[in-house]
């Protein structure tokens, strides 16, 4: 067995170079680095040109809109009316769950909202992707 760890982004694009995704991916790991590590493979899976380790390409148009914001919308999980979750930019497959500002952990309300949109059919004719942050 190799003792020195792998990045995950490596064993990611092998997966998107064999087309072999799995139905779920756990990344964990200190800092911010596994929610960038979720949210580049979530653009990556959205990606519709150029190789599969060139992606995400940034020239396509899932790319232009799975831009990150710089300033994303903050869920409101109190409220009735409240945002439970949001996209990855503007691109509606890529839909992102995180625990809001001042509370401990995702409610199952989020989870719920979550299931109901990923029972939809793909608004762009790919893949859906869900990530869970902080979960």
């Amino acid at each position: 067995m190799d003792p020195t760890p792998k990045d995950p982004r490596d064993l990611l694009r092998g997966a998107l170079a064999r087309d072999r995704i799995h139905s779920g991916y756990l990344i964990s790991g200190a800092g911010s680095a596994p929610l960038a590590t979720a949210e580049w493979f979530a653009r990556a899976l959205a990606c519709r040109q150029g190789h599969p380790s060139d992606r995400p390409c940034e020239e396509c148009a899932a790319c232009r809109k799975s831009r990150p914001d710089e300033d994303p919308p903050a869920l409101d999980v109190k409220s009735k009316q409240g945002l439970r979750y949001r996209h990855i930019g503007e691109h509606p497959d890529l839909l992102w769950v995180e625990r809001a500002p001042d509370t401990t952990r995702v409610r199952i309300d989020q989870i719920r909202e979550l299931q109901k949109a990923l029972r939809l059919g793909s608004n762009e004719g790919g893949r859906r992707v869900a990530v869970i942050a902080d979960a």
